[in-house]
């Protein structure tokens, strides 16, 4: 069950960067700046859920990993 928020927060991510390269493709985006940045956040976040996945962590624990290492 701890491992339930991994693999629902990556089916998430993962359908909105299809949704996303899909809608990029039919319209103009307005501020390309905001959505590079979400873009970038979606697959950070995308990259912490899959490590969880395969190291068997909670999104927690890689948190914490993450600010070990650059602090």
């Amino acid at each position: 069950m701890n491992m339930l928020p991994n693999y629902i927060l990556a089916f998430i991510l993962f359908v909105f960067l299809i949704y996303s390269g899909i809608h990029i493709q039919k319209a103009k985006i307005q501020n390309t700046f905001l959505y590079g940045l979400a873009i970038l956040i979606t697959l950070l976040l995308l990259g912490m859920s899959l490590y969880g996945i395969f190291h068997s962590m909670s999104l927690g624990q890689v948190q914490s990993i993450l600010e070990n290492h650059f602090s």
